[in-house]
């Protein structure tokens, strides 16, 4: 252990450059960061994918007194709790309404700042300004941390782990300097990231790791401080579990355990492979076709696949630590989302990757400083290698920015993707009709429905169009099948029931108006 530490140091006393250079580059990298993301600033709300649910139709925002702060802190919110984020959104409501370019500039700033305390938080522990400056680079400009970025609803990503960040780096200076109030901060801002977006708990998991790799030899007192962190974690871990639970996941496919173990290997699979190419990018990636009960081929051969391929880095990376630390990083922020228990209608999503890419960043920066530190045909190829990685990186997630414009936009691209996702269809339903293009709507959900009639949300919806073009018969069977879905709904029972007066069917708008 002591002789990894030697190896880390011992490049760090190559690396060239004062600190006021390094301060120099990372500054360059915030700038580069606000350059490749400025054209996400023109972008509109996503009116059909929670953004609506989160800020335009939100009416614990619209309010900004004692009473309704109050509230936000106290009451579950679209199946989560992350008061601090819905905060945010009602401040910038008060100020700026629904102007959407101040949520953008929220979100690109904060991105700016995590960028930079990712730069910290590495150089206090690796001790290496060149890993933490490429690291840094990576985590900035990756084009799967876009969604966090230009999605205004993804505020509670980049908000979470701004105070994330802060705790890491507060925990890694009490460490250092052993002063209590740093251990307080610590603690202050790993509320503030709870409180911010659940994914949050993973932090005790990173701080042991974080004490492993900085430390030679094992003693069980410098990991005692972190003990009331896994408490807090446990306490908001129920807490999301319970907010969660108030909201059905009716596209959740109903697997077997078998079935589960190998779509959760797809899962961290689908990671590894789109951090080194991130093409065919989309913002929605819908669970497998089932054929005869098995999954399509690439999910069982996933395990030998990411398995396999983690252990060629563990050979390529000569320090065992760092190749540990990077792994276990992943691993430890991602677990909450890998799908061992699948929830909600998508495989995989970008956003999941914005903390935990910080850990395969680490290990491509690590190989890097390597290779720059010969002399030589290595070290040019190596930093051609970098430069091209950072250049298609950068056209990537300046492109992947535009496709987040608005809904429509948003879901053109998503069909084009996955052609065959009834989801897709349904979403661009939904921004047709908030646009008043009901044909469209209508068009976008027949499609949805012949993809699939089980999905009661959808065919609620085509009901809704059908009353607008005065169709009240479909109108009525929609909301019939729609209510023998989801029977627990008021808004169909409402809705049939204006339809039924529309046909004279009195006695049953009556019995509609009971239910």
């Amino acid at each position: 252990m002591k002789k990894s530490a030697a190896k880390i140091k011992s490049r760090q006393s190559l690396s060239k450059g004062s600190s006021v250079s390094y301060n120099f580059y990372i500054v360059l990298v915030l700038i580069f960061t606000f350059i490749v993301y400025a054209n996400s600033l023109d972008n509109d709300f996503v009116n059909n994918w929670d953004d609506d649910g989160y800020i335009l139709n939100n009416q614990a925002i619209k309010k900004l007194s004692a009473e309704s702060v109050q509230n936000i802190f106290s009451s579950f919110h679209m199946g989560n709790y992350h008061p601090l984020t819905t905060l945010s959104y009602a401040l910038e409501f008060h100020f700026f309404k629904l102007n959407p370019k101040p949520y953008h500039v929220s979100n690109l700033l904060l991105h700016i700042c995590n960028v930079f305390l990712v730069f910290v938080f590495l150089k206090i522990l690796i001790k290496n300004r060149n890993i933490s400056l490429i690291t840094a680079l990576l985590f900035a400009i990756h084009p799967l941390h876009v969604e966090s970025v230009s999605w205004i609803s993804e505020r509670k990503d980049v908000l979470y782990t701004f105070f994330y960040l802060l705790s890491l780096i507060m925990f890694l200076r009490f460490s250092e300097l052993k002063k209590i109030q740093l251990y307080l901060a610590s603690l202050l801002f790993f509320v503030l990231s709870l409180l911010s977006k659940s994914a949050a708990v993973s932090l005790p998991l990173v701080l042991l790791i974080c004490v492993f790799f900085k430390e030679s030899d094992f003693n069980y007192k410098r990991y005692l401080p972190i003990i009331p962190f896994f408490v807090l974690s446990l306490i908001f871990g129920i807490v999301a579990l319970k907010s969660q639970g108030a909201s059905t996941q009716y596209l959740t496919p109903d697997y077997t355990i078998i079935q589960r173990f190998f779509v959760a290997h797809y899962a961290l699979l689908f990671y590894l492979y789109k951090f080194f190419l991130p093409i065919n990018l989309s913002a929605f990636y819908p669970h497998p076709v089932t054929e005869n009960g098995a999954l399509p081929f690439i999910y069982y051969a996933s395990p030998v696949i990411i398995w396999g391929s983690v252990s060629g880095f563990y050979f390529l990376l000569k320090d065992k630590k760092v190749f540990a630390f990077g792994l276990l990083f992943f691993l430890f922020t991602i677990f909450t989302v890998i799908q061992f228990i699948p929830v909600g209608g998508a495989i995989v999503a970008e956003r999941y990757t914005y903390v935990p890419y910080i850990g395969f960043s680490v290990w491509i920066a690590y190989i890097a400083d390597k290779y720059l530190q010969f002399k030589g045909r290595i070290s040019v190829i190596t930093l051609l290698v970098l430069v091209i990685f950072v250049m298609f990186f950068t056209l990537q997630s300046h492109h992947r920015n535009k496709v987040w414009a608005n809904g429509i936009v948003l879901f053109d691209d998503v069909i084009e993707k996955h052609p065959d996702s009834f989801y897709a269809y349904h979403s661009r339903g939904i921004a047709f009709y908030y646009k008043n293009e009901i044909q469209k709507a209508l068009e976008d959900y027949d499609r949805a429905i012949a993809l699939n009639d089980s999905y009661g949300f959808t065919l609620y919806n085509r009901g809704l169009v059908h009353n607008l073009l005065q169709n009240f018969e479909k109108a009525a069977q929609d909301y019939t099948a729609a209510i023998a879905l989801m029977p627990n709904d008021a808004n169909a029972y409402n809705d049939r029931a204006i339809a039924r007066l529309n046909l004279n069917n009195f006695v049953g708008a009556l019995e509609d108006l009971n239910q």
